[in-house]
Order: C-alpha cells, then structure tokens, then sequence
C-alpha cells in the first residue's frame, strides 16, 4: 500500500510533458502488443496461404498509404504544428480535405483499372476496396493522435487508443472463428477494416467540422512542397520495410510468404517500443532544435538508443522460443529469419533519428536519394538470392540494406546539421554506429548458437552489462565536461 502512495506521489509531482510521455509510451507499446500477441491465434486458424494473405493485405496498405495520402498524416503535419501552433484547427481541416480529396481520385483511377492492379499486387479487389476504408479511417486517427501528442492531451488519447486496440482484435479473431474455412482471410479482412471505419469515422467528421479552413490552397500548397519531395522517400522505405513479402509470393508462393511474414511480425516486436519512443521524442527533438538544444538532446539519445539494443538483442536470444510460442510447427524455418529482422528495428530507429534533424531544417530533398538506393539494393538482392537460397535469405538483404540505409541518412543529417548550426557534434553519430555493430556480431553468434538456449541467454547478458557500464562511464565523462 505503501508503494502504491509512493508512486502516486512521484507521478503527481511530474510535469505535464513528462506526465504525457509516459502514456504515449504505455499507449502506444500497448497497441503493437495487443496485436502481436494476437498472432498465434491467428496462425494456428489460419491456414498458412490465409495467413500470407492477411500479411500482404498489410503490406500493400502500407504501401498504398504513403502514394495515394502522401503521408500527410507525418512529417510536415507534426512540424506545422509546431510551428504555427495558433492555427491547429485549420491546419488539421485543410490537411484532412487535401488527404479526402487525392483518396477520392486514386479510388476513381483504381474503379477504371482494379482488374489489371489486382492482377499485379496478388490481392482481390474487394481486399483492396477494404483497404481504401481502412487507410482513410487510419489517417484520420493518426491526425487526431499527432494533434493530442504536440498538445500533451493524454486522457482522450489513451482512452480511444484502448478502445481502438482491444475492439479490433477482439472483433478479428471473433469473426475469423466464427467464419467458414473457406471465408477466414477474408473476415480477418473486412472485420479489420470495417472496425476502423465504425471507430474513426467520427474524428474525421470532427476534423472537417472544427476548422474553418478546408480549401486552404497555401496550407495545401506547402504541404505539397514539403511532402511531395519525400513521396519517394517514403515509398522507398515502404520498399524496404514490406515489399519483401511480396517478393516472397512471387518467387516462392502465398505460404511462404506466409511464413516469412510470421517472421517479419516477431522480430519486429521491438517496433512495439520503437514506435511508442519515437511518437513522444519527434515532438521533443523538434522542440529541442526549435530553441538551440541540440547538445542536452544528444544526451538523452545515447540512453534511449541503449534501449533499443537492449531490446533487439533480447528477440535474438530468445528467437526459437518466440517462434515456438508465436506459431505451429509449419513455421519453424521462421527462427532464422528472426534475428536479421530484430536487428533491422535499431537501424530503422538510427534513420529515423537522423531523419528528424533533416525533415525539422525542412531539407528533404537529401532523404530521397539514400532511401531510392537502399530499397532498389534491397529488390534487386531479392530478386538474386530468394531464387538461389530460398525466401530465408530476404531476411539478411533487408539487414544490410537497413545498414546501408541508415548510413547514408546519418551522412545526410550530418550535412544538413553542419549547414544549419555550423556543427556536426549534435548527432550521435558514432554512439548509435558503434552500438550497431556490435549488434551484429552477437546477430551471427546467437545464430551459430541457437540450439543452446543457456548460452545465448548468458551471452545476451554479458554484452548488455558491458554496454550499460560503457554507456554509464561515457555519460559520467559527458557531464564533468
């Protein structure tokens, strides 16, 4: 009881902003781990092929999300914000109209050719119908949370994200057990995209309905200047990120794919904590480089980057266990998959880091390149080794182009900084480089190591204590400076 009125204390006595950070974090870590720990539900109804579907469903939505919206939902929305923060109502009506209104011309161009885009994609066009109602429904959820996060409005946010989470999963695995056999992908499906629509309908309405500016062609005008130069990043990264599933069906069949989309969907379990991290620090490091702050945030990187290396090198450890627990014999393969995917998550958070100094200094024509080269890297080793090795081998090319990736956006950030500020000490460059490789090395151990589950839990022990001291000696050097 004590402990209890202790911590009650303690949290009554942090500010708002710190207040909010943690919900964010709760809430966000919440929803990916709701519906990550829905997949062995899902895998042991499903049958492989159904499960490949549901898994290329969500590919191409990420996909189709970032051409047909421009990512409107990202990027230039939270920077407006922040930077016009007395116009938020119309800024969130006129972002929301100009995302309606391109939905409405790619459905129309999608009506007039759905056959030949359904034949090209691997998806029926009814899946791809229910993907247009859950993209939008989605985008207009993630204005509404962006909004509540550069606000600090927690109570409501957490509120609807509880809803959101439990009510979609709950819904999905009450309609694929109820279903047919034979209808089982296409309730996890439609139950997906209906529930969003049912949810998030309102907030959209809310958002025409609150600002007054809906047709505003200079709000229009500069989020077309600001996103349309990162439309190919974006979609570079979406590439990077799903198209391997799709490579995956096209060389090897809708039940691999299946597979490596179990795979994918486990080692991608610290994006549960990677994205929660990442929504609360964007609006903090932009806050931080919007007054000069750049050396106390440098700081704080270091030890949330320990964080995700921590967490990433936890799913190797335990990759066959995870596996095991995840799914049914049928995708046992998945545990060499696994470890490269998890190592991928610390790289992505690297670019993402690194992205945030390019996109607040608004230099968002360096992002494109290094993202063109990395995800055509990353199709044309898909299209040499998948043949050859098989579809465990898209793993590893997804590992090193996420390395190569990451890279060439430090050297990005790195130049748009120097130009900026007239230095380059801002970004912790060689702290997330350093902490990278050695992620690799314990990556090609635990691999050789994986049927020795003592071992590799020691071993993940013993890297992560030298790092802490490491970190722990740096950071004591840092501040008596």
């Amino acid at each position: 009881m004590n402990i209890i009125k202790h911590i009650k204390r303690i949290y009554s006595s942090l500010s708002l902003e710190k207040r909010a950070a943690i919900w964010f974090i709760i809430c966000g870590f919440m929803q990916k781990g709701v519906t990550f720990l829905t997949t062995p539900l899902f895998t042991r109804i499903l049958s492989t092929e159904q499960f490949g579907y549901w898994t290329l469903f969500q590919s191409w939505e990420t996909v189709f999300s970032i051409l047909i919206t421009l990512n409107l939902t990202s990027g230039c929305y939270m920077q407006s914000l922040v930077k016009f923060s007395d116009r938020k109502d119309d800024l969130t009506s006129s972002f929301a109209t100009l995302l309606t209104t391109l939905m409405v011309f790619f459905f129309i161009f999608f009506l007039i050719f759905s056959h030949p885009i359904s034949t090209f994609i691997g998806l029926p066009a009814r899946y791809i119908t229910a993907m247009f109602i859950s993209i939008w429904s989605t985008c207009m959820y993630l204005f509404w949370t962006v909004r509540q996060r550069v606000d600090l409005n927690y109570r409501g946010f957490v509120i609807l994200s509880f809803t959101y989470t439990f009510v979609v999963s709950f819904v999905g695995v009450v309609c694929v057990v109820l279903s047919p056999a034979a209808y089982k992908a296409d309730a996890r499906i439609f139950s997906y995209s209906a529930t969003c629509f049912i949810l998030f309908a309102g907030v959209g309405i809310r958002h025409f309905l609150r600002g007054k500016e809906h047709f505003s062609f200079p709000i229009w005008r500069r989020a077309l200047r600001y996103n349309l130069p990162l439309v190919p990043h974006y979609m570079s990264q979406a590439v990077l990120n799903q198209f391997s599933r799709a490579q995956v069906n096209f060389y090897c069949g809708v039940s691999a794919a299946g597979i490596f989309g179990l795979a994918y969907s486990v080692g991608m379990a610290v994006q549960m904590l990677n994205s929660s991290v990442l929504n609360v620090l964007t609006p903090w490091m932009y806050k931080k480089l919007k007054y000069n702050e750049q050396n106390s945030a440098k700081k704080n990187l270091v030890v949330v980057f320990l964080l995700i290396f921590s967490a990433c090198l936890l799913i190797m450890a335990i990759t066959p266990e995870l596996v095991s627990f995840f799914a049914p014999p049928e995708y046992s393969s998945a545990i060499w998959i696994v470890p490269p995917i998890a190592a991928c998550v610390y790289f992505m958070f690297a670019q993402n880091i690194f992205d945030n100094y390019i996109l607040y200094y608004e230099k968002t024509g360096f992002l494109s390149a290094a993202s063109i080269i990395a995800a055509v890297m990353n199709v044309c080793l898909n299209a040499i080794l998948i043949p050859w090795f098989g579809y465990i081998a898209a793993g590893y090319s997804l590992l090193i182009c996420f390395v190569l990736s990451s890279f060439f956006h430090c050297i990005a950030s790195l130049v748009v900084v120097r130009k900026q500020i007239d230095s380059t000490t801002a970004v912790p460059a060689a702290c997330i480089f350093f902490l990278g490789v050695v992620l690799l090395l314990c990556l090609f151990v635990l691999l050789l190591l994986h049927s020795y589950f003592i071992i590799r839990y020691v071993l993940a022990v013993f890297v992560l204590l030298i790092i802490s001291i490491s970190l722990f000696r740096m950071k004591k050097n840092m501040s008596s400076k």
